[in-house]
């Protein structure tokens, strides 16, 4: 009895069309979920393990923090890289602080802050860990 093996080359392209399809899925998170404040795409996009387990509300209310404090904030995605189930985003925000954020009143200061996101995503294509780093410290540093 023969066992079913995928051919090498049919692999490698269907591995590849996963990866797009993965980006595409990060790329409309960032790029409409934080830029353009659909904050319904946070439960659309995370799974239910990770909603159960994490909750998207804190990525929720961060986001409105952050979109008081700079209203004309928005991403960019400087880099996106996907292999298997995982995509990395290295991105900028930039924006203008015009209201108050963690305590620190409007200065009217543009800011600029870096930082990298790892997701991994299921079968179903929905986030189910996420890996952050961005010093927040700087941008407090630009604000004070």
């Amino acid at each position: 009895m023969e066992s079913a093996v995928a051919e090498p080359g049919l692999l490698c392209l269907q591995e590849r069309a996963q990866a797009s399809e993965n980006k595409a899925i990060i790329r409309r998170l960032v790029e409409e979920g934080m830029n353009k404040d659909r904050l319904d795409l946070f439960d659309e996009t995370y799974s239910q393990a990770y909603i159960e387990r994490r909750g998207v509300q804190g990525f929720k209310e961060q986001s409105a923090q952050t979109r008081a404090a700079f209203p004309d904030y928005g991403y960019t995605i400087d880099d996106i890289v996907a292999e298997d189930d995982k995509v990395s985003v290295r991105w900028t925000m930039r924006g203008t602080h015009l209201g108050e954020y963690q305590g620190i009143p409007a200065t009217g200061r543009a800011v600029t802050l870096t930082g990298m996101h790892m997701f991994q995503l299921d079968a179903a294509g929905k986030i189910e860990e996420m890996w952050s780093q961005a010093s927040r410290e700087t941008l407090l540093q630009q604000l004070i």
